[in-house]
Formats: C-alpha cells, sequence, structure tokens
C-alpha cells in the first residue's frame, strides 16, 4: 500500500498511474488530506513531495511518525526542483 502525496495535479496523477500499475496506490494534494487518509488506511510506503502547500513533506513525515501514523521507517521524499533552503 502506497500513498503519495504531491500537489501538483498533472505530477501526482501521472505517479499515481504508474504506482497502480504494480501496487495499491492512493494519492493525496496536500499535507493534511495525507494526514487523514493514514489515519483510515496505513501505507507500507510514502511519497511525499518536498514541496507542500501549508506542510512541508519532511514536517509531514514527521508528525506521522509523531502520531504513530504511516510507516516507520518507509518514505521517499521527491523534489523536482530547489530545495527552499537553497532558493
Amino acid at each position: 500500500r502506497v500513498l503519495l502525496v504531491e500537489d501538483e495535479p498533472l505530477a501526482r496523477g501521472l505517479m499515481v498511474k504508474i504506482l497502480r500499475d504494480r501496487y495499491e496506490a492512493r494519492d493525496a494534494a496536500d499535507g493534511e488530506a495525507a494526514l487523514a487518509d493514514v489515519a483510515r488506511h496505513p501505507p507500507d510506503l510514502v511519497v511525499v513531495d518536498v514541496t507542500l502547500p501549508g506542510m512541508s513533506g519532511p514536517e509531514l513525515v514527521n508528525r506521522m511518525r509523531a502520531s504513530g501514523l504511516g510507516p516507520d521507517r518507509t518514505s521517499v521524499l521527491l523534489t523536482s526542483g530547489m530545495l527552499p533552503e537553497e532558493a
């Protein structure tokens, strides 16, 4: 079970389509939606965009781990550009 968290609709649609070819995959557009989803359906893997509106990808992963939601160790952070610290 994979949860993809990506705010860009085109990228999210493409990535979740690829994931669904091989895995049970769901998607969320932001951190709050992701937290609600993992509370209902705990994933085995979370793939998270680094830069999300309202809550960064690393913050989302930390919040999931702190609350006992989501996978303990299996998270992948994605970025298509510069990290905020590099901008």
